[in-house]
């Protein structure tokens, strides 16, 4: 009978210890990353009254991660060092990239509504450019439009146009104009040519004869009246 109470009380002691012991259990508790759009993040098991430790920053094409908040209207910033006591979610926050847009004029000027001279502008992710009011100018040369790449194989279009993850340039196309000549000798006409702008230009095989004298070659007067070698002349305005 003896040995029967000692069994159970032993039994009886066992069996206090164990809920002793899973009494003591600290509970696990579940922290959940909602990142909002942006790449997954794992949730993290937590003991009762133990921080987590801050998890690697999600990302989101267009956007910088800006912090994660207790709520899902972001109201308050969540510190780490908080003391985990129930399951919860927490809610990323982020801020919207902006971007620069280049105007590639290529030697051209293009102006804004204030005559003042533009060849960036600055957009969010995703947002829109307006077409310039006014198209570059480039002396002798005519504008052909905008384009997306600079080898010239795809027009620039405005309308469609949203701003992506990364800076955007469009360049202005030229076509070279032309320039009159014509040629005079004692005041009198001689020939005419049509010159075209921004090419190299070559010797003219025009040679007049007088009587007594030696051609020396042509030359034109400026704008400023001085008078100037015709093949340097048009060579600097080809430049332009």
């Amino acid at each position: 009978m003896k040995k029967n109470i000692n069994r159970l009380a032993l039994l009886i002691a066992i069996l206090l210890t164990s809920l002793f012991v899973a009494a003591c259990e600290r509970q696990q508790f579940t922290v959940s990353f909602d990142s909002q759009g942006g790449s997954e993040v794992a949730p993290i098991l937590v003991l009762y009254d133990e921080p987590i430790e801050k998890p690697e920053n999600p990302t989101k094409e267009g956007y910088s991660f800006d912090g994660w908040y207790l709520e899902e209207n972001l109201a308050t910033a969540y510190d780490f060092k908080f003391l985990v006591r129930e399951d919860f979610t927490l809610y990323a926050k982020w801020k919207i990239n902006s971007y620069v847009f280049k105007f590639e004029t290529n030697g051209g000027t293009l102006l804004d509504e204030k005559d003042e001279e533009i060849s960036t502008i600055t957009v969010e992710y995703l947002g829109s450019v307006t077409a310039p009011l006014s198209d570059p100018e480039k002396d002798g040369y005519e504008f052909e439009g905008w384009y997306a790449d600079s080898q010239f194989t795809k027009p620039f279009d405005f309308e469609d146009f949203k701003m992506p993850a990364k800076d955007t340039t469009i360049y202005a196309k030229w076509s070279a104009s032309t320039c009159k000549v014509r040629f005079e000798v004692d005041n009198l006409p001689f020939e005419e040519l049509d010159i075209e702008l921004g090419k190299p230009v070559g010797n003219f095989d025009l040679v007049p004869t007088k009587e007594g004298y030696t051609f020396l070659g042509w030359y034109v007067t400026d704008k400023d009246g001085k008078e100037k070698e015709l093949l340097e002349y048009l060579s600097k305005l080809s430049e332009k």
